[in-house]
């Protein structure tokens, strides 16, 4: 069954997971992605509260709700001690939280990697579909001035990088945009037949 035609659309072979209303109570939140707008100003009448929208992204607000805040530039407050930073690339779906000056909660294009030493860029990560190496540079320019520590990841599963995570995303983007730095024979042609 097709929900949508995006190519980044599709169920996980375990199935749709849901998540209770008491776990994301909250003050204040911030939506990044459009695949939520549709339901945001349900979700901020009913957990009482304000659902922080980048401007650039107006064009997706389906429902408007005296609960949805527009906000610009390139960093807002989220909570107290807690900034949201757009870091947005091709489209605005990269946003950071910035929380307590340390720490560093990924949008969804800085996947933090299994191994927790890197972060990962892709546009979609459920296909693979990496994020173009200036994207990633761009990233990287807008997260370069803050000072952070750790990062935590956008999904429970994945772990986070505690401690060093600036010098963790700097690696991360030079292996992104210039490759690992191992040895590769590039001389023959890879085989894709096989």
């Amino acid at each position: 069954m097709t929900i949508c035609e995006d190519e980044r659309q599709f169920v996980p072979k375990s199935g749709q997971e849901w998540v209770t209303p008491l776990a994301l109570a909250t003050g204040r939140f911030n939506v990044s992605h459009p695949h939520f707008y549709s339901a945001m100003a349900t979700w901020g009448r009913t957990f009482e509260c304000s659902v922080l929208v980048h401007e650039a992204d107006r064009e997706w607000i389906t429902d408007q709700d005296a609960c949805i805040q527009p906000w610009q530039g390139d960093q807002t407050a989220l909570l107290p001690g807690v900034t949201q930073i757009d870091s947005a690339g091709i489209s605005r779906e990269y946003r950071a939280t910035l929380g307590r000056s340390t720490d560093i909660a990924s949008g969804r294009y800085g996947l933090v990697t299994r191994d927790r030493r890197h972060v990962s860029f892709k546009w979609f990560y459920p296909n693979y579909v990496p994020l173009p190496a200036s994207e990633v540079m761009r990233i990287g320019r807008r997260l370069d001035p803050l000072d952070f520590d750790s990062v935590y990841s956008a999904f429970w599963d994945r772990g986070d990088i505690v401690g060093d995570a600036k010098a963790a995303i700097a690696r991360s983007i030079i292996r992104h945009t210039q490759g690992p730095n191992v040895p590769m024979d590039t001389t023959q042609p890879a085989d894709i037949s096989k």
